[in-house]
């Protein structure tokens, strides 16, 4: 997962970690974002055009550190999604993280 913290379009700012399990759960680490900021965590589909989301606060220090039980099969995810990619983003702010299938 590579992000574009201060909204230049230019990614590599920070780097962390996105993960989805086979039982459906999705591991997102991401350190140096905004401190104490409400992050919004979207699991999509590039082939079926299906998404989920769920947010998440980061910590004192810009961490966000988060385990979700099961978001990549809710919603109708666990059937007919090709391609899965996680993104995070700041609702207030510039931050934008991205992980597409295949990437680290």
């Amino acid at each position: 997962m590579t992000c574009d913290t201060d909204g230049n379009n230019i990614f590599g700012d920070t780097k962390g970690l996105a993960t989805i399990f086979g039982n459906g759960d999705v591991l997102i680490d991401i350190s140096k974002l905004v401190p104490n900021e409400t992050f919004n965590i979207v699991v999509g589909c590039e082939v079926g055009n299906k998404f989920v989301s769920a947010s998440r606060k980061t910590d004192a220090k810009g961490r966000l550190t988060t385990l979700i039980p099961g978001l990549a099969r809710s919603d109708g995810l666990q059937s007919g999604c090709g391609l899965p990619v996680v993104t995070t983003y700041d609702s207030d702010g510039p931050a934008f993280c991205y992980a597409a299938y295949g990437q680290p």
